[in-house]
């Protein structure tokens, strides 16, 4: 069995003591009986290191360093509505500059909003509901996404880095940083999760990444020492409102193949038009 730093094994038996039954969309963490195993089986070096040994590497650039635009993805095989052909997004996007111009500004959100479905992150759509906010009587935010704990391939195996090394006060971010890891390397896992060795795009490894971060969170968040964290207090209240299968497609599918949205089923295009409404375009009381 590979050796691991000791903090990420008892960090995962915390999660295990606290694991609740998560919502539909959301995929749980491992089992800490999966982990083990799954780390007695490995071939595979894992080693931990801080950040602040690597100045170089910015958070910032982690999510498109895990999958570079153009990506791989698996797509899923049971589709509930027909794939949206690549120029609906602009459609709709020329249809609310039209309500706008008829000043039916209610209808021209809707339009816009129902563009960035199609084609998230749309810098052409975003800046057309930013500069009309008064009109549309909405306040438009483009938060990225930003992790701070990188997996990545490093000689015969894995390195894990986060803010501290996997110190106390950081530990969620090891448990992400970690899952990336076991995802990146583990073939075998990927096909029990997935039903694929293939290491490609999926939402359901993005999901039980988050998903372990956010355990880890509430357990750190009982400890005297406990400083909240912007970029997990922004997750958990995603996660808790039921968005996350809708931030996981908008936030981090999209960056990875800008046509993802064409070709997903029905209720995944609503769970993402219900994060924008959330969190993306909100409208003002």
């Amino acid at each position: 069995m590979n050796t691991f730093i000791a903090t990420t094994l008892l960090l995962f038996i915390a999660v295990q003591a606290v694991q609740a039954a998560p919502p539909a969309d959301r995929t749980p963490p491992m089992s800490m009986d999966e982990i083990m195993q799954q780390l007695k089986d490995s071939e595979l070096v894992y080693v931990i290191e801080p950040l602040a040994k690597h100045p170089q590497l910015k958070p910032e650039t982690f999510v498109d360093s895990y999958w570079p635009r153009h990506s791989k993805i698996r797509d899923d095989d049971d589709k509930e509505a027909p794939a949206a052909g690549p120029a609906a997004h602009r459609a709709l996007f020329l249809k609310g500059r039209s309500f706008l111009q008829s000043k039916q500004y209610a209808e021209a959100r809707e339009a816009w909003i129902d563009a960035l479905v199609l084609h998230p992150q749309d810098t052409e759509t975003l800046e057309a509901l930013k500069t009309n906010e008064a009109l549309l009587k909405i306040k438009v935010f483009n938060r990225p996404f930003v992790p701070q704990a990188l997996a990545r391939h490093a000689g015969a195996g894995i390195e894990v880095l986060t803010p501290e090394g996997g110190k106390a006060g950081q530990s969620h971010w090891l448990a992400y940083g970690v899952l990336k890891a076991i995802w990146m390397g583990e073939p075998g896992f990927r096909k029990r999760m997935t039903h694929d060795p293939r290491h490609v795009w999926t939402a359901t490894e993005e999901l039980q990444s988050l998903e372990s971060l956010l355990q880890v969170y509430e357990v750190e968040k009982s400890e005297s020492d406990f400083k909240p964290d912007p970029e997990a207090e922004w997750l958990r209240k995603i996660f808790a409102d039921g968005n996350g299968m809708g931030f996981v497609l908008y936030e981090l599918g999209s960056r990875v193949d800008p046509s993802l949205m064409q070709r997903v089923s029905q209720a995944e295009r609503e769970k993402t038009r219900a994060y924008i409404t959330n969190y993306v375009v909100t409208r003002l009381r």
